[in-house]
């Protein structure tokens, strides 16, 4: 118990902030200095000891205390078995007070109805066949007291396997609830498909005489309508010969305007090349007496008071050039205006009027007379003399140009007159060519439609011969359809039971060893049943009903809540074509390995709370994990004349299980936390290349151990994959990455982790499977810590029979 000194302090602390001896004088000093830097607000000048009243103040106010007494004696605060001073002055200063007790069978009875109520809809507890179970309420008032017997019964038998490890727990028991929950409608569904699927066989059956007559009929029609697209067929085909010649002419036309085209482009071609040149020479012989033309020979003319003749006249030219009156004065103010040299620079040169042109031909005629007398008059004069030269003979050019000018616009316009009678003839021909198109898709339309004829008619009278064959071969299986639908409609009525039953069985039966389960399993069989069983192992009563000859028990009325008979957890929680796959990768076969392989893979534990824990002394882990795609299966001969009435049987599908990729991992690997968040991490399912990485390693040889498997099993280049780590049972800290994908139930909403190697957080994918392994049996586990871990998980026993 708790001593009341230590008790006392701790009250005076939560009520002052602080108890006697708590501070000595050599430690209040410390506290004002560190107050007063933390809290720029709290004055200097204040005296030491109102100081350390705020400091005490701060303690009450940020100090959490969580008190775990003992089992309180009696309700109110007096009952926690402390003196009533303590007792008052601790109820004071609680927050909140919390008494957990162990939950009775009546409690886990009433957590069970109200668990189950939220969960299933009232639709879900109407049974159709139940005799004494007429309501809802008695239904599930039943689920509940059978469930709350099994895990007590449970509890009970895992005290004895392991008395300290958890191995069932509180959580263990809404775990049962959920995965009933989950069967139930799983169950309901799966055999309400398989009614549906013979009921609707028993209803083809009454077609089959139908059919047969309605094949006569179809052959009949069938006939007649090829008759009439064969007839379709022939005139069609006479119109798509008539518009193919017709397309042909249009072509030709076309061809002819395209050679008419193609010599008008040459001819333009060659006079847009001549044009070319001779601009370029013009250009060349103006821009040099441009060139030869600079602005100081505009202000040497301007400067000139009583120029030369020579001068004068070239300037009269000038004048007349930009539409002045001859004469030095006027020649002199247009010489003076601003950027005058501009304007001699872009003289519009290419449009001289036909006077200025035939004036500027007369002077520049006596141009070998008069250039030497204007050079030794002035310089300036004579390059502007040359500029007015070079104007006319490059309009003069320009006007030389002008019939080749006029002949390649008229080849233009020829050219845009040919391409427009091409376009209309091409418009045509495409018109024509798509209504040929059009034509020959609805021949061929009708072509197909002739074949789908030809092929119904050849199915319609197949079937015509077959119909009757099919009648008499299928009506002596009749009466085993009906037989088996009735087998299905009681096992309606066994659900709530088989559901039940398995989800304890996936809940409960992992960490016991086959003869515990099978112990277990018939005494739950029998606690629905309504028979009054020992909840507790080596029962006797039990063992002498097997020995000894007896009558046994008493009927004890209708059961409580039926199940299947005889009852298989096989062949509620898996399938054939699954038993068939682990055949043909030569698993085990015994039935304690083929029991555990099922409650390994059932799919109840995918949306279970905990990861599995695999207790592994005869290394069955990695042979039930690595699984490998196993061959094609040929096509399944049973049901053959279901399979042409009803089309229920297997339609030549092959047998496949998925392979899974497995990553081996020890718990003493130093890189685990980077192989886990690899592993679980949300990413691209290709390897480098785009190429499946080979995931799944080898299968390590007999004796070899696990631990060495290791080596075998590089990076893999996918995510989301399982996990299987190993040495669970040695005494290693768990990483972070680890702690917190043991928090299963966190998982479902998205849940993310941190990287160690980037900022970012790496989301979990949902494919993501763990599962940790001991090579130990159950009972060899040590308590402390794995005890805690033990909680996080749930056992499974996976080993050999020994007989």
């Amino acid at each position: 118990g708790l001593n009341l000194g230590p008790l006392q302090l701790v009250l005076t602390l939560m009520a002052e902030g602080t108890c006697p001896g708590l501070y000595g004088p050599e430690d209040t000093a410390p506290i004002v200095q560190a107050l007063l830097q933390e809290h720029q607000a709290i004055k200097r000048s204040m005296r030491e000891e109102l100081i350390l009243q705020r400091f005490f103040q701060f303690v009450r106010n940020d100090l959490h205390v969580f008190l775990m007494l003992g089992p309180p004696r009696r309700q109110g605060p007096r009952g926690l078995g402390l003196p009533p001073l303590t007792a008052t002055a601790l109820s004071h200063l609680l927050c909140s007070l919390k008494i957990y007790q162990a939950w009775s069978p009546e409690a886990l009875q009433e957590l069970a109805s109200r668990h189950l109520q939220s969960k299933l809809s009232p639709a879900w507890w109407v049974s159709s066949v139940a005799s004494s179970l007429q309501t809802q309420q008695n239904l599930l008032q039943c689920v509940a007291r059978i469930a709350a017997l099994i895990h007590t019964s449970a509890t009970i038998y895992s005290t004895y396997l392991a008395a300290h490890l958890p191995l069932i727990t509180p959580g263990s028991f809404l775990d049962l609830l959920d995965t009933f929950a989950w069967l139930l409608v799983s169950l309901q569904e799966q055999n309400r498909k398989r009614m549906d699927q013979m009921k609707l066989a028993l209803h083809k059956m009454g077609e089959v005489s139908e059919k047969q007559q309605a094949h006569s009929r179809d052959v009949r029609v069938l006939q007649e309508k090829l008759n009439i697209i064969k007839q379709q067929m022939l005139e069609s085909q006479r119109q798509v010969e008539q518009e193919k010649r017709v397309l042909k002419q249009h072509e030709k036309e076309c061809q002819m305007y395209e050679a008419r085209i193609s010599a008008l482009t040459r001819e333009r071609e060659e006079l847009e090349r001549a044009k070319e040149l001779t601009m370029k020479k013009m250009s060349q012989d103006y821009r040099a007496a441009l060139a030869s033309l600079r602005p100081q020979d505009v202000e040497e003319l301007r400067s000139y008071r009583h120029p030369p003749e020579q001068v004068v006249w070239v300037t009269d030219i000038l004048c007349k050039m930009f539409g002045e009156e001859p004469g030095w004065e006027n020649a002199k103010q247009m010489l003076c205006q601003e950027d005058f040299y501009q304007e001699l620079v872009f003289y519009p040169k290419d449009t001289i009027s036909t006077d200025l042109f035939q004036a500027l031909g007369i002077v520049v005629a006596e141009n070998d007379f008069r250039v030497p007398s204007i050079k030794s008059a002035s310089q300036a004069a004579a390059a502007l003399w040359q500029w007015i030269c070079a104007i006319y003979f490059y309009h003069q050019a320009l006007r030389n140009w002008q019939p080749s000018s006029e002949r390649l616009e008229r080849c233009d316009a020829q050219i845009s007159s040919e391409k427009a009678h091409l376009g209309r003839s091409r418009l045509r021909s495409e018109t024509l060519r798509d209504a040929t198109r059009a034509q020959i898709k609805e021949l061929k339309e009708t072509q197909q439609h002739q074949q789908k004829l030809l092929q119904q008619l050849t199915q319609s009278l197949q079937a015509r011969e077959e119909a009757s064959t099919v009648e008499s071969s299928v009506a002596e299986h009749m009466a085993d359809w009906t037989v088996v639908t009735q087998v299905l409609e009681n096992r309606h009525g066994t659900v709530y039971g088989d559901a039940l039953l398995c989800a304890a069985a996936l809940t409960y039966l992992g960490p016991f060893p086959p003869a515990r389960r099978e112990e277990l399993l018939g005494k739950w069989q029998a606690m629905c049943a309504g028979a009054r069983v020992s909840p507790g192992p080596d029962d006797v009563r039990r063992l002498l009903q097997q020995e000894l000859p007896c009558p046994g028990p008493a009927s004890c009325g209708p059961p409580l809540l039926p199940v299947q008979q005889p009852f298989s957890l096989t062949s509620l929680l898996s399938s054939a074509r699954e038993q068939r796959a682990w055949d043909r990768a030569h698993k085990p076969k015994d039935p304690a390995s083929r029991l555990a392989a099922v409650l390994l893979h059932a799919e109840a534990h995918q949306r279970a709370h905990r990861w599995p824990l695999l207790l592994d002394p005869d290394k069955q882990a990695t042979v039930w994990l690595l699984t490998a795609a196993p061959p094609e299966e040929e096509e399944s001969q049973a049901l053959a004349s279901l399979e042409q009435v009803s089309e229920m049987a297997e339609q030549g599908e092959y047998e496949k299980m998925p392979e899974d990729n497995l990553e081996v991992r020890s718990l003493t690997d130093p890189d685990l936390e980077q192989n886990l968040l690899s592993a679980a991490s949300v990413g691209e399912q290709r390897g480098a290349g785009g190429k499946q990485p080979p995931a799944v390693p080898p299968r390590p040889p007999d004796g070899t151990e696990l631990g060495s498997c290791l080596r075998l099993v590089p990076l893999p280049a996918l995510t989301g994959i399982p996990v299987l780590l190993v040495d669970f049972e040695k005494n290693i800290p768990w990483c972070p990455t680890l702690q917190q994908l043991m928090q299963k139930e966190t998982l479902r909403g998205g849940k993310t982790l941190p990287s160690e190697t980037s900022s970012q957080e790496i989301s979990v994918s949902s494919s993501f499977q763990l599962y940790l392994c001991a090579k130990i049996p159950l009972e060899a586990l040590e308590a402390g810590k794995r005890a805690k871990r033990c909680k996080r998980v749930f056992g499974l026993f996976m080993t050999l029979s020994r007989t």
